[in-house]
């Protein structure tokens, strides 16, 4: 704008599915700054200089086409005829991305016991759908432990491959002895994805066993963009084992003596029973 010189111009910035974050430059003006409608006054060089920063937040959840509207108005200025406008639009194409949402189990695995679920209910989110290509990552394990997905009577797993419904969704490969990914093809679906991840389980056979497995999982679409990593705690607990201890007592009855045992059971050091046994 030749005409503006020194003087003050305004842009307004407006989007209809996310925000919009200007940094100032100079003294330049900002308003609304982090919502959908964003308007910058200063100068020529001021307002260029903080449109080159302009920054935009798609809303949660959206996935698709959001068009960005520039409105400038010279307000009038030194030029002839008032005030002049000039509107620009541009297409911002926003890939949202999976999000899994209650990703926050705390399995406790018994030593020697059956498998336990990481998490039994889970919600996907991901607008396009799009899991071709995508996986899902689970490591952290041990010597020892092993990550599987259970099989039920829609969900099935054979050794390299799931099938849900009667489809192959994906593929299974385990590698570092136990860490898991599970590759997503075309046919899978967010709730097929929910369904592979409420299904995971552990299970270990080291001895000795830790304490606790730090488990990460992460998943990953088919257009290459993360949720995660996540983090679950498994507590991993010892079999109880039971121990009998006893000592032997006298009691006299009239001209008979009896003698019995006082027998202790005993549970990791406490003493859960003391009986006598004759």
């Amino acid at each position: 704008d030749p005409d503006a010189g020194s003087n003050v111009i305004t842009t307004t910035l407006s989007v209809e599915s996310g925000s919009l974050f200007a940094r100032t430059a100079g003294s330049a003006d900002i308003t609304a700054n982090g919502s959908g409608r964003v308007t910058i006054a200063g100068t020529l060089s001021e307002v260029n200089a903080a449109l080159a920063q302009v920054t935009y937040r798609p809303d949660a959840h959206f996935s698709g086409v959001d068009t960005l509207i520039v409105l400038t108005n010279d307000n009038g200025n030194t030029g002839i005829g008032g005030a002049f406008t000039d509107v620009d639009s541009v297409t911002l194409v926003v890939n949202g991305g999976p999000e899994v949402l209650d990703l926050d189990g705390a399995p406790i695995f018994l030593q020697s016991g059956s498998p336990v679920l990481i998490d039994g209910d889970v919600t996907i989110l991901d607008s396009e759908q799009n899991w071709e290509g995508g996986a899902l990552t689970v490591t952290g394990t041990l010597q020892g432990d092993r990550i599987d997905v259970r099989g039920n009577g829609l969900l099935r797993v054979s050794r390299d491959e799931i099938t849900l419904n009667g489809t192959v969704i994906a593929t299974i490969l385990v590698e570092n002895h136990s860490d898991l990914t599970i590759t997503f093809n075309e046919a899978a679906t967010n709730s097929d994805v929910e369904a592979v991840i409420e299904n995971l389980e552990f299970s270990s056979f080291a001895n000795p066993l830790s304490p606790e497995r730090e488990l990460t999982l992460e998943l990953r679409d088919g257009g290459g963009i993360s949720a995660g990593p996540f983090s679950i705690t498994v507590r991993v607990v010892e079999t109880p084992t039971i121990g009998f201890t006893s000592s032997q007592y006298f009691e006299s009855e009239g001209d008979a003596t009896r003698i019995g045992d006082i027998v202790t059971l005993r549970r990791s050091g406490t003493t859960l029973v003391a009986s006598s046994v004759e």
